[in-house]
């Protein structure tokens, strides 16, 4: 699968700014996701890492405000599903959606 190069590009900084240590680093890498798919919005793997930007941030438990956390939510079983759709052959979708069920969902 042919990914736009501006989209990859996007991706690589996202996957390099990555981290937990903060929610501002986090969302940092969380907007290159975006651009990603804003960019070429059949970008599986970009999908996964968006939607596990949401499964961290819920997991750090950076916010107590309930719609917040329920849009979060919502974002991450979105954005996961989206990536598996996409991209079924790549592992990375799939380690991402899995992510939401054991995490988020609670599912296994």
């Amino acid at each position: 699968m042919a990914v736009n190069r501006a989209a990859f590009d996007a991706f690589a900084i996202g996957r390099k700014v990555y981290t937990t240590a903060s929610e501002t680093a986090l969302l940092r890498s969380r907007r290159m996701f975006e651009m990603a798919v804003e960019i070429d919005p059949d970008y599986g793997r970009a999908w996964g890492y968006l939607g596990y930007t949401y499964v961290q941030w819920l997991l750090n438990g950076w916010s107590e405000d309930e719609g917040l956390i329920v849009e979060a939510r919502g974002r991450a079983n979105e954005c996961t599903r989206r990536a598996v759709e996409l991209d079924p052959s790549d592992y990375h979708t799939h380690w991402t959606r899995a992510s939401y069920y054991l995490y988020v969902e609670k599912e296994f």
